[in-house]
Formats: C-alpha cells, sequence, structure tokens
C-alpha cells in the first residue's frame, strides 16, 4: 500500500470551526465550508491490520519560500469561499440545525 499525503491546518479550518461553536454557522454550513480548498479532508484507518500496513519511509522539509505563498493563497480562497457560504446562511434567515439545536434534543 502506498499513500503520500500533506498534513496541515489552516487557520480558515480553525475560524470555520470556531464559528461553529459559537453558534453563528449550521451544520450545513460547517460541512460545505470544511471542504473549501480541500479542508475537510482525512484519511481514516478503520481496521488494525489497515493500521499495522502501514511504514514510515520518511519525511522532507517544506521550503517555506515555496509552499508558503501556495498555503497563503489557498487560506485566502477558501476564506473568500467561506464568507460567501456565511452570507447565503444569513440571506436564508439563519435556516438549518446549529449546535445549540443538537444540544437542545441531547
Amino acid at each position: 500500500m502506498s499513500l503520500s499525503f500533506a498534513a496541515w491546518s489552516d487557520d480558515s479550518y480553525f475560524s470555520i470551526a470556531r464559528d461553529f461553536l459559537a453558534n453563528t454557522i449550521s451544520v450545513e454550513t460547517l460541512e460545505r465550508a470544511l471542504f473549501l480548498g480541500g479542508l475537510g479532508y482525512q484519511v481514516v484507518l478503520k481496521t488494525p491490520q489497515v493500521f499495522g500496513a502501514l511504514s514510515g519511509t520518511g519525511c522532507a522539509i517544506a521550503e517555506g519560500e515555496r509552499w508558503n505563498p501556495l498555503r497563503v493563497a489557498r487560506d485566502a480562497r477558501a476564506r473568500e469561499r467561506y464568507r460567501a457560504i456565511a452570507a447565503q446562511s444569513i440571506e436564508a434567515g439563519f435556516a438549518g440545525t446549529y449546535l445549540f439545536d443538537l444540544m437542545r434534543r441531547a
């Protein structure tokens, strides 16, 4: 099995999560926003056998001069798209399921 990926958490990811926890965006808006720029993609290993099949082959340091401008641009695009999604939520009259609604059901 071969798997390559880059792991990072942009500030925009945490901004979106913070807005959900502050009850300012709905679950539906959260779901849409997390996939902006691939923010919501995760790798899940479901069984001990799959986890056991992993092996480390090394790592590489990302050159900041090369990769940081790309990260900043990606984050800016995600934030711009998120603002548009959040504005649509406001225009829709805050329709959807919010954290407070989920807590009330529990």
